[in-house]
């Protein structure tokens, strides 16, 4: 299993870019550099072999769709597999920090990217959304950061 952390982002000359740690089942393999400028990523491997294991696991990851561009689906690479991680790492962060005052839910009725909060402005608010909107609720996100804290 693949992670980042220690993730810093940047403006450089052709948008965002990155640095952060990869790590593999809890170990860093990786530091990685997106300096931006319309390069490649670059990978500073801390032993030999991590490299081809990341490519066999950006192989095996989803095809990246190119419908909506008239084109075919196209395999993932160690670039579009590092951005992915590097993304969910960002989203998650955002979300997190976005549960800290606030309620977060999904519902059914929302499109899968969509979601409803709700300030965190008195006591019994929580209950109050869940009774009201009980058939609707599809997850109540500050469930995931729970346990983490």
């Amino acid at each position: 299993m693949y992670e980042v952390k220690s993730v810093k982002s940047f403006m450089g000359t052709e948008g965002y870019g990155y640095n952060c740690n990869l790590y593999r089942d809890g170990k860093k393999v990786a530091e990685v550099v997106d300096t931006a400028d319309g390069g490649a990523v670059n990978f500073y491997w801390e032993a030999k072999g991590e490299a081809e294991d990341f490519h066999q696991y950006a192989l095996n990851l989803p095809m990246i769709d190119m419908s909506k561009f008239g084109l075919a689906d196209v395999p993932q690479d160690i670039d579009t597999a590092i951005g992915g991680l590097v993304d969910e790492y960002e989203n998650t962060k955002r979300l997190k920090a976005l549960c800290s005052k606030n309620w977060v839910y999904k519902f059914e009725n929302h499109k899968s990217d969509e979601i409803a909060c709700f300030k965190k402005n008195h006591p019994d608010i929580r209950k109050v959304i869940e009774t009201k909107y009980e058939n609707q609720i599809v997850e109540c996100i500050n469930d995931r950061f729970q346990k983490e804290n």
